[in-house]
């Protein structure tokens, strides 16, 4: 049975967020992508990951957590999404959220964030997912700051439809059939 992410209580997410930011404040550094939760580098210590996905980047498309492995979230088509970022050391400068359909590749922008860059503190939004559903999309936070840097994180999610075409097909047969 599919349960939607947005079952989780105001009182949890906080809960989460407030846990998450405690840990990115024992690493000095800049920022990070803090929900969905993201890709974190391959390295045993938990401080390095979090450096890493805190500190700008070169490595393309998906920064310091590279190629896809890590946790995923399962949203309904056309969901709203909560995309949080922590910013620990301000650099002005445009942050958008962006959608791959798989692979890391052809990334479209799907919501413009402005200059979340520009004070330290929590960065919050809603952004609506696409309604096609997909197994292996990746949800990018991209910030260039006005100093030519570069910030990816990367989050690997599922938009799964809860009722597969094929279902949907049987069940308006059905109720035709019953109004007849």
């Amino acid at each position: 049975m599919y349960q939607s992410k947005k079952s989780l209580s105001f009182s949890q997410i906080v809960f989460v967020l407030a846990f998450l930011i405690g840990l990115v404040s024992q690493v000095s550094a800049h920022g990070i992508f803090l929900a969905p939760p993201i890709r974190l580098a391959h390295e045993k210590d938990n401080a390095k990951k979090i450096m890493l996905a805190n500190d700008p980047t070169t490595e393309m498309p998906c920064g310091a957590g590279g190629n896809g492995s890590g946790p995923v979230t399962t949203y309904m088509p056309g969901e709203e999404m909560l995309v949080a970022y922590n910013v620990t050391i301000p650099h002005p400068g445009p942050c958008k959220i962006e959608f791959s359909k798989k692979d890391d590749k052809h990334f479209m922008p799907i919501m413009e964030l402005g200059e979340c860059g520009a004070q330290t503190g929590l960065v919050t939004s809603f952004v609506t997912l696409p309604h096609e559903p997909c197994d292996e999309c990746t949800i990018r936070f991209s910030w260039n700051d006005n100093l030519g840097n570069w910030y990816l994180n990367c989050a690997n999610i599922q938009i799964v439809d809860p009722m597969p075409m094929h279902k949907r097909r049987r069940s308006s047969t059905r109720k035709s059939r019953r109004n007849n």
